[in-house]
């Protein structure tokens, strides 16, 4: 938890510095958070850290196991384990888009209403607004 919140307060600072963060998500709390981040950290980077889940799977699933026949209770029909890496991996790139647009779309605005003094609730002015219509 402690990793956690750190993790959240340097992505606050990297933010307010105007670089890009390096985990647009980071703000979310998925379950296996914890041993997660322990693999990575004693991987120490994530082409190892996807080296060693791959490893894990190889090892330990019928993850990369062709099935022998269509009622086989082990393996995977030809191409459905690497679809099935694809679509995560594009599951979370739309995600991580998405959050960069709508962090870019924050920031921007924030910088506009501190140019503007947009952010402050008090009306430029009293007076009503002009009327749209000509005296006759």
């Amino acid at each position: 938890r402690h990793k956690v919140v750190h993790g959240i307060r340097k992505l606050a600072t990297i933010m307010a510095s105007g670089s890009p963060p390096p985990a647009l998500l980071m703000g979310e709390e998925g379950p296996y958070d914890i041993p997660f981040m322990s693999v990575m950290q004693t991987c120490g980077k994530i082409e190892e850290f996807i080296d060693e889940f791959f490893h894990f799977l190889a090892r330990r699933t019928d993850f990369f196991l062709l099935m022998k026949h269509q009622n086989a209770k082990m393996g995977f029909p030809p191409g459905n384990a690497e679809r099935m890496i694809l679509q995560a991996f594009k599951k979370y790139e739309i995600l991580t888009r998405k959050r960069e647009a709508e962090i870019l779309r924050e920031e921007e605005t924030r910088r506009i209403e501190a140019m503007t003094g947009l952010d402050d609730p008090t009306p430029l002015s009293s007076s009503p607004p002009p009327s749209s219509h000509l005296p006759p």
